[in-house]
């Protein structure tokens, strides 16, 4: 998948981190840290302003349930995030490239802006989808509609639901790179302060892949970081040592009957 590479100079916050009493060891999660929150401001903000400020939003909640960072997040062993597509729905690469989007098999179908009805989360009504609409027939590279009642004098209106293309043309239109980049390099303050405005998105992931050499070998962990772990031990039973009172039984209890 395409990806977008952005390299950092940690080199001064280490010798600062270092001079405010942390020690070599800790260094490698303070960049991991720093690198998953300023991850989290760029994914909100392509989702926040990149997307809105350059596409007719549809759906306002898809872009935040596409765009993630989960599985791909920067570790103490590997200082790399990436922010990426999980549903892969909607051509996020060729908005931000530029292309041709060309159909699997057959036509891609292209629905009127102007006949064709929307639900409030974008997607094409399931009565006007292609294979359910009713009434229709296909005349060239169009597919039409025939609205009321046909006579021998009069025949009905018919109206253009979609055109079939094998290939359409997507043009750049997008900056998400570019504002991936600027917004990953100025860390906390490009976070947006507004949100929801997301739209569709496409499996291209924008990647932030940061070089680190450890001066400690690290064990080889699924995260590529050293683990430790402290137990805490309990004694045996058998090495408790057990305190008991004896308390010495009289010999005779008196009662008014019978004196001791």
């Amino acid at each position: 998948m395409p990806t977008l590479g952005v390299d950092f100079d940690f080199s001064q916050i280490a010798q600062r981190a270092m001079d405010l009493g942390a020690t070599v060891d800790q260094i490698p999660y303070i960049m991991a840290t720093t690198l998953n929150m300023a991850a989290e401001n760029t994914r909100s903000y392509l989702i926040e302003t990149t997307w809105p400020s350059s596409v007719t939003v549809r759906n306002r909640s898809f872009m935040n349930a596409a765009l993630t960072t989960k599985g791909s997040r920067a570790t103490k062993g590997d200082l790399t995030v990436e922010i990426y597509d999980k549903i892969g729905r909607a051509n996020l690469f060729l908005h931000a490239k530029g292309g041709t989007r060309r159909a699997k098999g057959g036509n891609l179908s292209i629905p009127s802006s102007v006949n064709v009805q929307r639900t409030s989360g974008g997607a094409v009504r399931t009565q006007q989808q292609p294979k359910n609409l009713r009434n229709s027939f296909k005349r060239g590279r169009f597919i039409f509609q025939r609205q009321g009642r046909s006579t021998r004098k009069a025949k009905g209106r018919i109206k253009l639901m979609y055109s079939l293309r094998p290939s359409v043309p997507i043009r750049q239109d997008v900056p998400f790179y570019k504002d991936f980049a600027e917004v990953m390099r100025a860390g906390d303050d490009a976070k947006p302060r507004n949100r929801g405005h997301p739209g569709d998105v496409d499996p291209a992931p924008l990647t932030l892949r940061v070089p680190w050499q450890a001066s400690r070998k690290r064990t080889s962990t699924r995260t590529g970081a050293m683990r430790t772990s402290r137990r805490r031990t309990r004694p045996n039973r058998s090495s408790r040592t057990r305190i008991s009172r004896k308390i010495p039984r009289p010999a005779c209890r008196p009662t008014r009957t019978r004196p001791c």
